[in-house]
This record gives structure tokens, sequence and C-alpha cells, in this order.
């Protein structure tokens, strides 16, 4: 084999190496996503922050939350779907839980970020305001 088809060989089997490493990962990223998306909604981080607390009925979910039982389920049939709830049946209620006691923890991370964000986002308002006020041609004057 000539140094030329060694390299060649050698880039083929380092692609397909990096090949299979990523779609060998691509079931964890899609299920990062899910999760994502279940997170994506104001309505179904209020419902986890309630279901941190305490397993409840949806009608009680739906009230603290100040949602219709159609749609504090919808959102619930979401978080089922993203694997961060579970739901048993009792009578002829329906109770949901966190599926894992870690969800509290990311609930609390992402709060401090979007305080971040948000304290970041003020800031730059704050100083995009002072800016347009004091800028050239402009008067403070009522």
């Amino acid at each position: 084999m000539n140094a030329n088809t060694r390299t060649r060989h050698i880039a083929g089997t380092i692609r397909m190496a990096v090949a299979d490493r990523s779609n060998s990962r691509q079931p964890l990223l899609d299920t990062l996503a899910q999760v994502a998306r279940g997170l994506g909604n104001g309505n179904r981080v209020a419902l986890l922050e309630c279901l941190a607390r305490a397993e409840a009925p949806v009608e009680a979910l739906a009230h603290a939350t100040r949602l219709s039982i159609a749609n504090a389920s919808q959102h619930l049939q979401q978080l089922r779907r993203a694997g961060l709830v579970s739901a048993r049946r009792q009578g002829r209620h329906m109770f949901y839980r966190l599926t894992d006691e870690r969800i509290v923890t990311l609930l609390g991370l992402l709060q401090q970020i979007a305080e971040s964000n948000l304290a970041k986002a003020e800031r730059l308002v704050g100083q995009s305001l002072a800016k347009a006020e004091c800028g050239p041609g402009t008067t403070n004057a009522p």
C-alpha cells in the first residue's frame, strides 16, 4: 500500500468512526431535545413546579396554575411524552408526579439561568434608555 492509499484509508476509517460516534449519540440527543421541548412552555414549567411539591390530580394542578382542566391535561400529556412526569389512575382521577427527583434540581438551575438572563436584559435596556436620553439632540424636558 503506497502513502496516498494509506492516507485515504486512514481518513476513511476516521470518517467512519466519527459517523459511528455521531449515530450512536443521536438517540441521546433526540431524547434531550424531547425533554427540552417539554420544558419549552411556561405553563408546563408551572405544572412541574407544583409537582415538585407533591403528587397531585389534574384538577388541583389546573386550579393551582389557573389553567382549564383540558389545557392542563394537554400540557401534562406533553410532559409525559418528554418523560418528565408519570400518571396513575385512582378511581376517576388521574394523579401526576415527577418521574425523577433530579427534575427539581433542573428547575432550580433553569430558574437561576433565567434570573441571570433577565438581570442582564434589564441592565442592557437601562443602558440603552440612558444613552437615548443623553444622546445628541435630545432633551429631558417634558
